[in-house]
């Protein structure tokens, strides 16, 4: 006698986040901080606001679950860095290691962050987000930094959107991610960004991402 197995329903991230009971972001961290770009090489495809919008809210969310845990973040620093963390990129589709120190020093010019007392710590993680983990340690720093980490992995689970922008390759690789606390995002991620892509590159990429983000549960 065979057995039929029903097939489950596709897991939506609202199952996800009701299961783990991760905190939402809110609309008012996300206009509070709005991206900074600047494309040298003229209108971006990957890295462009909604990029920095997505990355934004999986970073806010995943500070939301370590900070659950007990585990301390500068959240503001995080998130300030993601603002301008692409700015002055040179190239969309070739690895450009440096584009993170070419981000920081020209925020350093344009005196963003002036008055910030985490100015430093900002242009640190802004240079830092797009070196090798390896080379972190090796280059005089003493740990890896938690926000480092934070940073990485939200800009990592936007490797969702490749497969959308004609980028060859597998996009998101789980095993690259640094936080375990990352993988309860991953099914968020990739929700967001098919919701986002559905109608093609968004116009308003932060009024889009606020809307999808309220329909899914995930921006409040």
């Amino acid at each position: 006698m065979s057995i039929i197995c029903a097939m489950p329903e596709k897991i939506t991230a609202k199952d996800v986040k009701k299961k783990l009971t991760i905190s939402p972001t809110s609309e008012t961290i996300l206009r509070t901080y709005p991206p900074i770009t600047c494309i040298a090489n003229g209108e971006s495809v990957l890295h462009e606001e909604g990029h920095v919008v997505r990355v934004m809210l999986y970073a806010d969310m995943l500070c939301n679950i370590l900070e659950s845990k007990g585990i301390s973040v500068n959240r503001h620093a995080v998130l300030s860095a993601i603002r301008i963390h692409d700015s002055y990129r040179r190239t969309d589709y070739d690895e450009e290691e440096s584009h993170g120190l070419v981000a920081a020093v020209a925020s350093e010019i344009a005196g963003n962050f002036t008055e910030d007392p985490d100015a430093d710590y900002i242009h640190f993680l802004t240079t830092w987000h797009s070196e090798n983990d390896k080379d972190v340690s090796l280059k005089g720093n003493v740990t890896f930094p938690i926000e480092l980490a934070v940073l990485k992995d939200a800009d990592a689970l936007d490797r969702f959107r490749d497969q959308y922008l004609g980028v060859e390759g597998e996009g998101l690789d789980k095993d690259f991610l640094r936080l375990e606390e990352s993988n309860d995002l991953v099914s968020i991620a990739e929700e967001l960004n098919q919701r986002y892509f559905s109608n093609g590159v968004q116009r308003q990429p932060l009024e889009s991402v606020i809307e999808i983000g309220k329909e899914m549960g995930i921006v409040c």
